[in-house]
């Protein structure tokens, strides 16, 4: 190395070496980020050598009073020599970079060498690299003689200033510009803590580095840029860069949560090669959400979740808040049926092998082969968006899409839904469109006049899977590994299940004001609806006065037949039947079978037959606020009761000691109280558990687990060849200079344009 110093008193036997200090090995490399070229080690090169473009610049100014005493100065320890010469630079605008450390034989430092960060220049190879494919990055190392040499005298015990050279052969940064000078630049831990704390909090990163510039009056005094901070959080997220064993800590993850919920479960797959295949995850609440609101499943399957880049896959659902619920969670191998098989026969097994009333996905074929062998019988329907949009691009007609949206939506009899199908086709001359042909084949699975008497609970699409993927965002990213995302999701499931609580209690605990005509109906309504469904309801309330009664007859069979017409549109419409013996009333909009709640055609008729109050067969339960009681759902008996049962009790157990901490944590009395209270407690249901005979085992109970190897990161779906790869095209030369990794704009050998 250059500019070493040998003038310090030392014994002829001590031998001399330069190294790389270990603990500075980082702030090297930081300094060199600078540089923004990949080279460890940069040595001053000839002297005739151009570098870049920057202007000549001679540093004429006169030294100041103080720096003329820095040659003289004396410091007691190293690390305020180093100090000294960071606050020198950063007060005269450049960034500097520990070059040398000299040692005797006895590996004590006895020397120290810091330059500027622009000493030296970037290594020809790595300029005239032939082949190179990528732009060259912008340089910084512009041969600055800068430096700063302190070494040991023994004699006065104390650091001494051996060497100073304060010329520049560049520009100094000015006060604005110094923030951005890289040896100046650190996060600390607080921040950094900080950070990662809102980030786990589901705030995104931008809005973070707002949080923390507003604290500290401005971007200039953070003393550090946004991406500074960003990788200090990433770093964090990600973890130790060697993710072996992620996947066995993933599992003993969710093995240790059955200490605390009892009812959480999970299950797995290995394929041949010891790897993680598939992975199954829910807890207590999810499975209890199911039994209460399990009626329609939607599910879809996204990319790029976490590091392993595999298939991830929501089990979603909606409650009586109409809000989005999360069933369980999957990690697939790829998307394949056989997997998609193993998926819906574990979330049956999870579920205690209730089915779901009717499913929604995007049309995956690999899905509905699944849905087929496992959902024998259950009402299957395809995504209406996915549809539409797939239609845009088949049709490239705006017009024809636009039609066709509002016949696959129209709640219609089929006969009306064959006679427009086939008028739309031959409107727009599209009889020989191979896609709509196939699409008019599977019309069992998104037309609404076919699908319009199954319940569906009012979801036409999978925009649900998108709402909760959005969600989940806030709280993983694409380069977590599979513990921290496993972790990112409880954390995002913690916020909506404070939100449905929420709206339980706003629900139970206030009231809406009724100011209807049938005042009655409506008092009714919001007495026993959630907020939510009262609101739905409330609109078909205010509509029944757009119709009226046309005619009334009693058929042969002794049901009476209305026909209701649309008072501003005669044309429009409604006919209805009731059946006197069960006073069963069925519209042919089939409102009430698809989505449970009546329809405005309905409120008509009993307006018309002396109805005071609303028929309670009406309130389907899973829309009451009482829709999560135990001993009034119709669907939770036998076995499947008393699992839910323990499930339930056990989350409002849960919930009742949490409370229970938040206020005993206050001061210490409180806290040895509670604790000696609760060991008791614990003894007491131990003894409990043991007197009784029908002894009560946990769903799902953790068994050993066998290593498990991390999985390969995974294709995307549906990833293709770019177009140059595919064609088999060579990448683009520079035609000027027929080089690689630039174009003739940027070509180093192209003129200079005439007045730059």
């Amino acid at each position: 190395m250059d500019n070493r110093d040998d003038t310090d008193d030392r014994d002829d036997d001590d031998e001399v070496n330069f190294d790389e200090e270990p603990k500075d090995a980082q702030e090297e490399a930081m300094d060199n980020s600078d540089d923004t070229d990949n080279t460890d080690d940069e040595v001053v090169g000839d002297d005739n050598e151009t570098e870049g473009a920057e202007e000549e610049f001679m540093d004429d100014e006169e030294a100041t009073e103080y720096e003329q005493q820095i040659p003289s100065m004396e410091f007691q320890t190293l690390e305020d020599a180093e100090k000294f010469y960071d606050s020198y630079a950063k007060a005269k605008g450049f960034s500097v970079r520990r070059r040398d450390l000299r040692r005797n034989r006895r590996g004590v430092a006895v020397g120290r060498t810091m330059v500027c960060s622009r000493e030296g220049t970037r290594d020809k190879m790595h300029i005239d690299k032939e082949g190179r494919t990528r732009q060259h990055r912008k340089m910084t190392r512009h041969y600055c003689k800068a430096s700063y040499t302190v070494r040991f005298d023994r004699n006065k015990k104390m650091w001494v200033v051996s060497k100073f050279e304060r010329k520049h052969s560049h520009r100094c940064c000015n006060e604005e510009e110094s923030q951005f000078l890289r040896s100046h630049r650190n996060v600390s831990e607080g921040d950094k803590a900080l950070a990662i704390g809102m980030r786990q909090s589901g705030i995104k990163q931008r809005n973070i580095v707002q949080f923390m510039k507003n604290i500290v009056g401005g971007y200039e005094n953070l003393g550090y840029t946004p991406k500074d901070l960003d990788n200090g959080v990433q770093q964090s997220r990600t973890g130790d860069d060697d993710l072996i064993g992620d996947v066995n800590r993933t599992l003993g993850y969710l093995q240790s949560k059955h200490t605390s919920d009892a009812g959480s479960f999970f299950k797995y797959t290995t394929n041949d090669e010891g790897e993680l295949g598939n992975l199954f995850w829910s807890d207590s609440t999810s499975r209890a959400d199911f039994h209460f609101f399990g009626d329609v499943l939607a599910f879809d399957a996204c990319y790029k979740r976490n590091r392993y880049n595999r298939p991830f896959v929501m089990m979603v659902g909606v409650n009586h808040h109409h809000r989005n619920i999360i069933y369980g969670f999957a990690q697939l191998d790829n998307e394949t049926i056989p997997n998609y098989v193993w998926l819906l026969n574990t979330f049956l097994e999870c579920m205690n092998s209730k089915m779901p009333t009717s499913v929604i996905t995007d049309g995956d074929k690999s899905m509905r082969g699944a849905i087929a062998t496992v959902l024998v019988g259950v009402p299957h329907r395809l995504c209406i968006w996915h549809i539409e949009t797939n239609a845009t691009t088949a049709v490239h007609n705006k017009e024809f899409v636009s039609a066709f949206t509002y016949l696959a939506k129209a709640r219609i009899s089929i006969e009306e839904f064959e006679r427009r199908w086939e008028h739309l086709i031959s409107q727009h001359g599209l009889s020989a469109n191979k896609w709509l042909q196939d699409l008019y084949t599977d019309k069992l699975l998104w037309a609404e006049a076919y699908l319009k008497d199954i319940y569906f609970g009012g979801l036409q699409s999978t925009s649900r899977c998108e709402s909760c993927n959005h969600w989940i965002n806030g709280y993983v990213g694409t380069q977590y590994s599979l513990q921290r995302f496993v972790q990112g999701i409880d954390e995002a499931l913690e916020g909506m299940r404070f939100t449905d609580v929420q709206d339980d209690y706003t629900s139970r605990h206030t009231r809406l004001v009724c100011k209807h005509a049938l005042r009655t109906w409506e008092m009714q309504a919001e007495s026993i609806y959630t907020h939510r469904t009262f609101a739905i309801f409330n609109s078909e309330l205010e509509n029944e006065a757009s119709y009226v009664l046309a005619e009334r007859r009693t058929e042969s069979d002794g049901t009476e037949t209305f026909i209701l017409k649309n008072y501003m549109n005669p044309d429009r419409i409604r006919r209805l039947t009731f059946t006197t013996s069960n006073q069963d009333l069925k519209c042919e909009c089939a409102l009430f079978e698809s989505k449970g709640f009546p329809c405005r055609h309905m409120l008509t008729v009993i307006k018309n037959m002396g109805y005071t109050a609303l028929p309670s067969s009406w309130f389907k339960l899973r829309w009451t606020q009482n829709a999560k009681t135990l001993n009034r759902h119709p669907g939770v008996g036998g076995d499947v009761g008393e699992k839910v049962g323990r499930l339930i009790r056990h989350g409002g157990l849960a919930l009742k000691c949490k409370r229970l901490c938040d206020i005993a944590c206050g001061s210490e009395s409180a806290f040895n109280h509670v604790s000696k209270s609760l060991d008791d407690l614990t003894q007491w249901a131990i003894e409990f558990a043991r007197e009784r005979t029908d002894n009560t085992t946990s769903t799902n109970p953790p068994a050993p687990l066998r290593s498990v190897k991390d999985p390969k990161i995974g294709k995307t779906k549906g990833t293709f060849k770019s177009a140059r790869t595919a064609s088999g095209k060579s990448l683009r030369k520079c035609s000027k200079c027929g080089k690689y990794g630039h174009f003739r704009p940027k070509c180093p050998k192209q003129s200079p344009k005439k007045g730059s």
